[in-house]
C-alpha cells in the first residue's frame, strides 16, 4: 500500500485506488476512514519533493500536494521499496523537518538509521514543530 511513483509516469498506487495528475480514479471511498496517507520518501530534497528524481518538478510530487489532495497527514518510510535508501531526514536542519511537517508529514519511518540515530534524534527533538493539530 502507498503512494509508489513508477520513473516519469503519472500514476501511482494508493490504497489500491489510482492516484493521477488530475487527481483519483475510480473507487477512492476508502480515503474517508483513514486517518493518514503513507508514502516513500526523502526529506533533503528542496521544495519538498517526495524525491530527486521522477517527482522533481513535479505539481504532484510534493508532500503538500498528497496531503491537500487527501486531506490526511502522512508517513514517510525512506526505504523507496526493496532497495532501502540512506537516511534522508535525520541528518537535515530542523528548519527543513519543519517544512515537511508544515507539508503535511507526521512521522518517518527511517529504514537503515546511521550508527548516531539516537543522537541525531534527541538532538533534533526539541527544535521540531508539533504534529498534533
Amino acid at each position: 500500500m502507498g503512494v509508489d511513483s513508477q520513473e516519469g509516469g503519472k500514476f501511482g498506487r494508493f490504497f489500491g485506488a489510482v492516484w493521477r495528475d488530475d487527481g483519483f480514479g475510480e473507487g477512492v471511498g476508502a480515503l474517508d476512514i483513514l486517518d493518514l496517507v503513507w508514502t516513500t520518501g526523502m526529506g533533503n530534497v528542496s521544495g519538498g519533493y517526495f524525491n530527486d528524481g521522477d517527482a522533481r518538478n513535479r505539481s504532484d510530487g510534493t508532500y503538500t500536494y498528497l496531503s491537500t489532495l487527501t486531506g490526511k497527514r502522512i508517513v514517510v518510510d525512506t526505504s523507496f521499496g526493496a532497495t532501502s535508501m540512506d537516511d534522508s531526514w535525520t541528518g537535515i536542519p530542523a528548519a527543513t523537518l519543519n517544512q515537511r511537517i508544515a507539508d503535511g508529514v507526521v512521522a518517518v519511518n527511517v529504514t537503515e538509521p546511521p550508527g548516531d540515530y539516537p543522537t541525531r534524534v534527541a538532538g533534533l527533538g526539541p527544535q521540531l514543530s508539533s504534529v498534533c493539530r
